[in-house]
C-alpha cells in the first residue's frame, strides 16, 4: 500500500499568507506528521501533491524534510479528484488518502487492518473514516448517507438535532481502474473534481469510526484547539 498526501489547496478558509499546512505542532508542520503517522503505519512509498500560487515555495520547503517522498504537482487549483490525477500513473497499488492539513493523534493501523478484512471476502473495496457530527459541524463537511455514499458540501437539507456522519480525511482505495475513473469524472456543482465521487464509484463502500483525535487545521478555531490540547 503507498501513502498519498493531498497538499494542493490554496488554503483560502485561513486568509493566512501560506498555506494551512505548513503551521506548526510540537515542532514539527502539520504535513510532517502527516508523513509521521503515514510511517507508523508501515507505509514508506508515500506521495505529497502540492499545488496552488506558492508551488515552488512548497517544494523547497518539503525538499528540506527530513522525510523522503515523491512530490506531485497540481498544475491547477480543481479539487480533490483532480489532485490525484496529478499522481494516477504513481498509484500503482492500493492507496491510503490523506488530506495535509488534517492533523491526527494516532497512526493508521487499525484503518488499514479494517480495510484488508474487506478485501479478504470482495473486490472493489473504498473504506473511509468518519466520525458523528451535529449539524453545525457536519454542515462543514462531505456527509454519509444511509448506503455509505459521500454527498460533498455544501449541503442544503440538514436537520437540525439529528447526527450525521461526517468524513474525517482519511480514504483507502483499491487500485481497480483508479487512472479509468480518474477520467471519467465530470466537475461537480463547485466546478472541481471530487475525492467523494470516486469513493462512490466503487462497489463496495465502506465506512469506519475514527478512534483518534482528528482536527481539520483548515479551520483555525481547531488548530488553536490541538495547541491547547
Amino acid at each position: 500500500m503507498k501513502g498519498l498526501i493531498l497538499a494542493g489547496g490554496n488554503g483560502l478558509r485561513t486568509g493566512l499568507p501560506f498555506n494551512k499546512y505548513l503551521l506548526v505542532y510540537k515542532g514539527k508542520t502539520i504535513l510532517e506528521w502527516c508523513i509521521i503517522r503515514l510511517l507508523q503505519s508501515k507505509i514508506d512509498k508515500i506521495g505529497i501533491i502540492i499545488g496552488g500560487k506558492d508551488k515552488k515555495i512548497n517544494k523547497n520547503i518539503i525538499s528540506k524534510f527530513e522525510y523522503s517522498a515523491e512530490i506531485f504537482i497540481q498544475p491547477k487549483a480543481n479539487g480533490t479528484a483532480g489532485a490525484l490525477k496529478a499522481a494516477q500513473d504513481w498509484i500503482d497499488e492500493d492507496v491510503l488518502v490523506v488530506m495535509a492539513d488534517n492533523y491526527f493523534s494516532y497512526n493508521f493501523d487499525e484503518y488499514i487492518l479494517n480495510y484488508y478484512k474487506l478485501t479478504d471476502n470482495h473486490k472493489d473495496v473504498a473504506l473511509a473514516t468518519t466520525k458523528r457530527c451535529d449539524t453545525k459541524d457536519a454542515i462543514k463537511y462531505s456527509i454519509f448517507n444511509e448506503q455509505n455514499e459521500l454527498k460533498e458540501k455544501p449541503h442544503n437539507n440538514l436537520r437540525d438535532g439529528k447526527i450525521y456522519n461526517c468524513y474525517c480525511g482519511i480514504m483507502i482505495l483499491q487500485n481497480v481502474t483508479i487512472k479509468e475513473r480518474l477520467a471519467s469524472l465530470k466537475k461537480s456543482a463547485r466546478g472541481e473534481y471530487e475525492i467523494t465521487d470516486l469513493y462512490n464509484k466503487y462497489s463496495h463502500k465502506n465506512i469506519t469510526e475514527l478512534t483518534c483525535n482528528w482536527y481539520d487545521i483548515g479551520d483555525l478555531n481547531e488548530y488553536g484547539r490541538l495547541l491547547l490540547s
